[in-house]
């Protein structure tokens, strides 16, 4: 049995792992997407994040956030979408489709999804050349004609 259970592997959900990490708990850090990090992936640039480097872009925070989960032996990391969980009694239970894992606590960091692009003849052909990531994917689209949805770093 674990002390911590943190779903999520966002900003939010690696900062926690890291807090209680650093105060002895036995932390399981479970994230449905192949990597960690979250949203903040897909920004460009970061503009208004503590400890962020000048221009740092997204994916590369995430990367360092990762680095510095990994200086733990105290958290484990598995990548998973979780399909229940029972919060009611004293020992908490959250199941994967894998496993079904046990803690004293649980925190949910689930984080946010962007919002997809809805009009109409948006269908699965066009949505493969969204973008929301403009620093890695402006190579992509270098020299053709883009239209820009939203604004500051929500802008696809």
């Amino acid at each position: 049995m674990y002390d911590l259970i943190i779903v999520g592997g966002g900003c939010a959900g690696m900062s926690a792992a890291v807090y209680a990490a650093s105060r002895n708990k036995n932390v399981l850090l479970l994230e449905k997407e192949a990597h960690l990090g979250g949203t903040i992936n897909n920004i460009s640039t970061i503009t208004h994040f503590l400890g962020a480097g000048v221009r740092e872009q997204g994916h590369t925070l995430a990367e360092r956030m990762n680095k510095q989960l990994e200086c733990y032996r105290n958290i484990t990391v598995i990548i998973g979408q979780v399909i229940d969980a029972a919060l009611e009694n004293e020992e908490k239970t959250v199941t994967t489709a894998d496993y079904k894992y046990s803690a004293k606590r649980v925190i949910i960091a689930a984080g946010t999804t962007q919002k997809e692009v809805e009009f109409p003849g948006a269908d699965s052909q066009l949505k493969q050349h969204i973008s929301h990531n403009a620093a890695l994917d402006a190579v992509r689209y270098k020299g053709k004609t883009v239209f820009v949805i939203g604004g500051s770093d929500g802008a696809a």
